[in-house]
């Protein structure tokens, strides 16, 4: 599936190995940013080994080819941690097209919004 090759190229920033990733309800979806920009974006699962070669689990992602981006759900696998609240952002602001409904822009409940991440998936921080 062309969908799983380009998220595994994406995902290899995310991933410990990327090489043990296993994917599952992967989609290519159109999206809309609140700047009007339209693009393609992969959503699914990933289940990869971690540091310790042990599988965590599946954990949603959100991978955006034009901007060479990817994120995981932080809140569904074990770890998280200070660095994951700027990662959930950018999730939480991008898996609603993956459901169908329209992109949010990011707002974090700590630290406030990065503007250069939101605009790097299109989409500017909400006031």
């Amino acid at each position: 599936m062309p969908e799983e090759v380009e998220a595994r190229r994406l995902l290899e920033r995310v991933l410990p190995d990327a090489s043990t990733a296993r994917f599952q309800q992967v989609r290519s979806v159109e999206a809309t940013a609140s700047n009007g920009n339209k693009g393609r974006i992969i959503c699914g699962e990933v289940n990869s080994t971690n540091r310790f070669g042990a599988y965590d689990g599946y954990r949603r992602f959100v991978a955006v080819p034009s901007e060479g981006f990817a994120t995981i759900d932080p809140r569904a696998g074990p770890g998280s941690s200070a660095e994951a609240i700027g990662v959930q952002a950018g999730f939480d602001s991008l898996w609603p097209a993956c459901e169908g409904k329209s992109l949010v822009p990011p707002k974090l409940t700590a630290g406030g919004c990065d503007p250069e991440k939101a605009k790097s998936v299109g989409l500017s921080c909400k006031e």
